[in-house]
Formats: structure tokens, C-alpha cells, sequence
């Protein structure tokens, strides 16, 4: 009975709920900042807008700049509509293909841990019972087996199996020997039920041997799967590390861009300072010039 007995190799609880909680922290550090949805495609597409680089979903940047289009039919600013987020000018917006993948890789995952869970709670109900079904088996094959000794007076040689019990017509008339007799004949038609009885729980326990070993194969073959699963979250999460850390750069430049700006709009100003004084200092000695004449 040991020998149906095994350890699971399902993965610990800790593992799947780490994973299920990285999950469900990457969906949430994926929705719409202005809606709170999930920007999965199709109605909720994350859309890029540049230059300032922020995403929003498909649905609230159509909504966005509509209500920009209706203000500026009205007496509203006129010209690109602002960033919901930055207050930037747009001038372009593109589909965010790296994060739209990224999302649906997160989801098809976030399906496939569902489905294993789901085929894991049915695979321990199935091997459960198949394991209680074989103890019981097994019993009453133990049950079986102990079979009762002969009488002492009854001869071992009569209890062959396939051959019915007949007494001679002398000793059945023998009122001595009438009893034994009987008590043997019952004992061979017990023997004969237990050894078909037996025949049938083995064939029974060969076909839950059989029920068994699909099962493991199953077990291993979601074993597999959660393997694959594990790998494609890893890569996923390298994948958010590598956006994140191409976001970051991207926002880098961009201050330094910014910086370098000021400095030229700076320099800029401080020339036409010195510009502008140079034209009045050459205007006053123009009139200088023209009163000593």
C-alpha cells in the first residue's frame, strides 16, 4: 500500500503566491493613470505621446483631445492639445508596442497559473481517490487470502481447485461423517468464490495501477507547464526591467535637453541685453554726433 504513497511535486504554496503577487503588482503598475483600467488592447491600447513620453489608454486620449477639439471650436486654446499629465504640448502619439506586448504576456501568464491551479485542485481530488480506491482494494485482498483451515478429519486432497466435492454415498449416509462433509463441501464453494473474488480485485488494482500512472504523467506534464510559466515570468520581468531602464534614460535626456535649453534661452536673453545696449549707447552717439554739427 506504500507503494501508491508519494510525495507532491507541485510547487510549494509560497512560490505560487510570490509569483501570483509579482502578477498582480505588475497589472496594477500597468493601468491608466487617468481611469485606473489596464491598458490591454483592444479598446484600452497604451497609447505613447510625445515628446514628454507619458501613456495613456486608447480611450482616454481619444476622450482628451476631443474635448480639446470642442474648447478650441468655442474660444478655447488653439493649437496641440496639452499632456493630461505634464501639461506638454503633443505633437505625435503613437501605439506603445513594448508595453502592449509586455501586458499581454503578463495576462497570458496571469491565465496559465489559473489553469494550473485549476488542473492541480482536480489532479489531488482524481489521485485521492484513486489512492483510497487501491487501499480498499488491497484490503479485501488481504481479507481474501486469509482463508480458514480444513477440519481436522477432512481431507486436504478433496480441495482441489476445479473439482467439486462429492462424498462417497456410504459416508454421506454416515451420520459421523454427514457434518464434516458439508462443512468441507461449503469451504470449497468459498475457496472457489474467494479466488475469483481475488482475480477480480487484482484486474481491479492493475487497472487503478494504470489510473495511477496517467495521472503522474498528467502531474508531470503540469509540472512542465508551471516550469515554462516560471521562465516566461522571469523574462517578462526582464523585459519591465529593460522599459523601465530605456523610461529612465529616455527621461535623462530629456532633462539634459531641458537643461541645455535654458542655458541657451539664457544666453540668449543675456546677447540681446547686450544687443539692445549697444544699440542705445550707438544711438546716443548719433545724436551726439549730430548736435556738435
Amino acid at each position: 500500500m506504500d507503494r501508491y504513497v508519494r510525495t507532491s511535486m507541485w510547487p510549494h504554496a509560497s512560490t505560487m503566491n510570490t509569483i501570483t503577487s509579482s502578477l498582480a503588482d505588475q497589472i496594477e503598475s500597468n493601468t491608466c493613470p487617468i481611469c485606473f483600467e489596464l491598458m490591454k488592447s483592444p479598446d484600452f491600447s497604451p497609447i505613447l505621446l510625445s515628446p514628454c513620453g507619458h501613456t495613456f489608454c486608447a480611450k482616454c486620449v481619444t476622450r482628451h483631445l476631443s474635448i480639446h477639439e470642442k474648447k478650441s471650436r468655442y474660444g478655447g486654446p488653439v493649437g496641440p492639445a496639452p499632456c493630461p499629465y505634464c501639461r506638454q504640448k503633443i505633437s505625435s502619439q503613437t501605439l506603445n508596442l513594448s508595453l502592449q506586448k509586455m501586458i499581454t504576456n503578463i495576462l497570458s501568464l496571469q491565465q496559465t497559473l489559473e489553469k494550473a491551479d485549476a488542473d492541480k485542485f482536480g489532479f489531488n481530488d482524481g489521485f485521492l481517490q484513486a489512492q483510497t480506491r487501491c487501499r480498499i482494494l488491497q484490503n479485501e485482498l488481504q481479507d481474501s487470502t486469509c482463508t480458514k483451515e480444513p477440519p481436522p478429519m477432512a481431507n486436504p486432497r478433496i480441495l482441489k481447485m476445479g473439482h467439486s466435492f462429492q462424498p462417497s454415498g456410504a459416508l454421506s449416509k454416515t451420520s459421523l461423517y454427514s457434518p464434516v462433509f458439508s462443512q468441507c463441501q461449503h469451504l470449497h464453494e468459498d475457496l472457489l468464490e474467494t479466488t475469483v473474488s481475488k482475480q477480480r480485485m487484482e484486474k481491479e488494482i492493475a487497472e487503478t495501477d494504470d489510473v495511477l500512472v496517467q495521472l503522474r504523467a498528467k502531474e508531470e506534464a503540469l509540472e512542465e507547464s508551471i516550469r515554462k510559466v516560471s521562465l516566461e515570468h522571469q523574462k517578462v520581468l526582464m523585459d519591465l526591467m529593460d522599459t523601465q531602464n530605456k523610461s529612465s534614460s529616455l527621461k535623462c535626456s530629456r532633462d539634459d535637453v531641458v537643461a541645455k535649453l535654458s542655458l541657451i534661452q539664457a544666453s540668449l536673453f543675456a546677447l540681446e541685453q547686450e544687443r539692445d545696449k549697444y544699440r542705445l549707447l550707438s544711438h546716443d552717439d548719433h545724436l551726439l554726433s549730430e548736435g556738435v554739427r
